[in-house]
């Protein structure tokens, strides 16, 4: 008997299997994967993430707090809150351009040397030279910011400059009715002084410039413009050339006044020239121009600065040649003269002598025992340098006419003592010969050092030579050519 899968037991099986199992199916699936789902979203265990570019960037706020502390504010994120992430681009147009952002900076600078009222004048500061201006009816006074430290000198001195007469020719300007009226606006500084005439201060960042504009002349063919200038003050005065300086009972310059230019309304420049008097302990200073076929207004024009005094030798001499060559690094400056004697470097280090200052530490010269002769032209170059690695610094002096064929010394810091150089080696070349200027020039880095040489006469035509020689810490012999 043949048995049908629709019939009795076996096709109930069958149909159970047909329609039940994936049934089944569907319902274990929906257990495992829909419903946590769907329970990930009521009890927000999911991350949202907010891609679409129309939709704003909400910030979450937590839950309020209700716990038997809380104060009414709101509580940080808690664990399990879904966090909203904005990935749309923040807007560019608040950023500041850096052309915005170096107008900014301009003008900061600019408005730190405005004047503004004091006392019936005017005043400002200038942080770059750190000094303070201060102008009334009486003229300017210039001292030291932070001045009012009775107790330190340095801190203490001021130069005054007063307006004492206007002459073109032999005719003074006659004062006028607006006299002495101060008015200032930014960073300058003016009062009429005389019938056409006004004097002014710019306190421009480059340095304080004190001036005068005269509209007109009384004659109608002037020759010659005169403006006398009182000083007042502590400090000494000295003229320099052009420029007067202003020194300290130590000799350090605290200000210049210098630069002198006169020109005319066309903008040609007029010869002038600029002179320090003193009259029964009384100092004053006068600016002079030639005004023929000058243009009305004339424009006179010297600036205030905070110039160094130049650094001298100790022993300096004319036809020394100081100055010829200088090099340094850090603190430490060398400076020679090669036409003293056989040549001579000065070692100058800052902060000898006052903050800021450059005083003469030692000197060096040629040992005698290489047999130094007037005309070695010892100095005629000079390298200061350091080799790190070895923690060593070194100065490198070249002596070009030195036993015939040129020869460069070596000197090295803190021998013996701190601060002391002491000389290390003498280097010469066994390839050349004599006048060949070995050391004419020189330049240090590191433990590496390269000399010049001006001619090579063994090739009978003039010639520039390099030679570079290295570890000068380990070479000993008096010619290089190894350890």
């Amino acid at each position: 008997m043949s048995s049908h899968p629709n019939s009795g037991l076996l096709g109930a099986l069958y149909q159970w299997n047909a329609t039940t199992v994936p049934v089944a199916v569907m319902i274990l699936l929906f257990h495992v994967i829909g419903i946590p789902a769907l329970q990930a979203q009521d009890h927000g265990t999911a991350t949202t993430h907010i891609t679409h570019a129309d939709l704003p960037a909400l910030p979450s706020l937590g839950t309020p707090g209700l716990d038997d502390g809380a104060d009414g504010s709101m509580t940080p994120l808690q664990p399990g809150m879904p966090t909203v992430i904005n990935t749309t681009p923040a807007p560019t147009n608040l950023a500041v351009s850096p052309e915005r952002q170096a107008e900014i900076m301009a003008t900061a600078r600019a408005e730190q040397h405005y004047f503004r009222e004091q006392g019936g004048g005017a005043a400002a500061v200038h942080p770059g030279l750190g000094i303070e201006l201060d102008y009334n009816a009486a003229g300017m006074n210039i001292r030291p910011q932070g001045s009012g430290d009775l107790l330190d000198p340095v801190a203490n001195w001021s130069v005054g400059f007063s307006l004492a007469e206007i002459k073109i020719d032999d005719e003074a300007l006659n004062a006028s009715d607006e006299t002495a009226s101060i008015t200032w606006e930014r960073d300058r500084v003016s009062r009429v002084v005389a019938r056409d005439a006004t004097e002014w201060w710019i306190n421009s960042e480059s340095g304080p410039e004190h001036g005068f504009t005269i509209d007109s002349s009384p004659s109608p063919a002037p020759r010659n413009l005169k403006i006398s200038i009182g000083l007042a003050g502590n400090l000494n005065a000295f003229q320099d050339d052009d420029t007067i300086l202003f020194k300290d009972g130590d000799g350090r310059v605290r200000l210049s006044y210098g630069e002198l230019h006169v020109e005319d309304t066309t903008g040609r420049m007029l010869p002038s020239r600029m002179e320090l008097h003193e009259t029964a302990g009384n100092w004053s200073l006068s600016l002079e121009a030639e005004l023929a076929d000058a243009v009305f207004p004339i424009t006179v024009d010297p600036v205030v600065g905070t110039q160094q005094e130049e650094t001298l030798a100790s022993d300096g001499l004319p036809g020394d040649e100081f100055g010829f060559a200088s090099d340094g690094i850090g603190e430490v400056m060398a400076i020679s003269s090669p036409g003293k004697d056989s040549g001579k470097v000065y070692l100058f280090h800052e902060n000898q002598g006052g903050a800021g200052a450059w005083d003469e530490k030692t000197s060096v010269v040629i040992p005698a025992a290489e047999t130094p002769v007037t005309g070695d032209r010892f100095g005629q170059s000079i390298a200061v340098f350091e080799d790190e690695s070895a923690g060593k610094s070194y100065l490198a002096v070249g002596a070009p006419q030195h036993d015939g064929t040129g020869s460069v010394f070596i000197y090295e810091r803190n021998q013996g003592v701190p601060d002391n150089w002491g000389f290390v080696q003498i280097l010469q070349d066994v390839d050349l010969s004599g006048g060949d200027g070995f050391g004419t020039a020189v330049d240090g880095l590191g433990n590496t050092l390269a000399i010049g040489s001006h001619f090579l006469k063994t090739l009978k035509i003039p010639i520039r030579q390099i030679k570079v020689f290295r570890a000068l810490d380990r070479v000993r012999s008096p010619h290089l050519g190894g350890e």
